[in-house]
């Protein structure tokens, strides 16, 4: 919603650079089912890149991002990656006003290099959403996204449809609480000593020694709360806790934790 607003302003070819650093850490890395052995570990992450606003009506604006992210893990290396991207957003609000609503259709696409040869794959990802204020603190975001990846190796190939509801509430000037919650359905990858009969597909693992790594159809719930403060202008510092639960259709349970900081800049 803020994105109207934001560009309302600016001439036509502005642009406004920004990016992150983050460092993160998830419980399980390998995305093994509950009660095996998980492998965790900690990883940094630099992303950096550029809206590029084009206002179409006074109701309307198109904004194209491309950008550049690296992920660099401390333990399992071959999960390391470089990421090119792509991405496309129309904003429409009919009409003027803060509590008007806002629709957005997203389209995008990312190249991932790995260390891991398997992993190199590319992505496409397409998605609606609506945005409303509920009150001049708090703003809620959701919508409806389809992601869907092609790999070197079939395993890791995978179409994931998900709804999607976030929560933003302003606490104080400068500080925003956010809530979150996706519903998942679509491809699940896992590694285990051996591939289940159920698996879609399956490969020796190139990054976890001795396992193997397989796909099977599963739904997850993914709940997120985070902290947002700013600490100038062009600064912020933002911190969220992730939990994710999934079941494949064969009953078996996964879940993983990841926790991340970040340092949010624009200029």
């Amino acid at each position: 919603m803020l994105g109207v607003a934001l560009y309302a302003a600016l001439p036509a070819q502005a642009g406004d650079w920004s990016g992150e650093a983050t460092l993160g850490y998830d419980s399980n890395v390998a995305n093994v089912r509950e009660g095996a052995d998980e492998r965790s570990d900690r990883f940094a992450q630099l992303a950096i890149g550029i809206d590029r606003p084009w206002r179409l009506s006074p109701a309307s604006l198109l904004l194209w991002r491309p950008q550049l992210e690296a992920q660099q893990f401390d333990d399992f290396q071959g999960l390391s990656n470089l990421q090119a991207g792509l991405q496309a957003r129309w904003l429409y609000r009919p009409a003027p006003g803060f509590y008007a609503p806002m629709l957005e259709l997203l389209a995008g696409a990312a190249w991932w290099e790995f260390d891991s040869a398997l992993r190199d794959s590319r992505q496409t990802r397409y998605g609606l959403f609506f945005t409303e204020q509920l009150s001049t603190r708090i703003g809620l975001r959701a919508g409806w996204q389809l992601r869907q990846r092609r790999a070197q190796a079939t395993v890791f190939d995978n179409s994931v449809r998900s709804w999607i509801a976030d929560l933003d509430w302003e606490l104080q000037p400068g500080t925003t609480l956010t809530l979150g919650y996706q519903h998942m359905d679509g491809d699940l990858v896992s590694s285990a000593a051996a591939a289940p009969p159920a698996a879609r597909a399956s490969a020796a693992d190139d990054v976890f020694a001795g396992a193997t790594a397989f796909r099977l159809p599963a739904r997850a719930h993914v709940g997120s709360l985070g902290l947002n403060h700013a600490l100038s202008p062009q600064l912020a510092l933002d911190v969220q806790a992730r939990e994710v639960r999934a079941q494949a259709d064969t009953g078996v349970r996964y879940g993983r934790s990841q926790l991340l900081a970040s340092l949010l800049w624009r200029w």
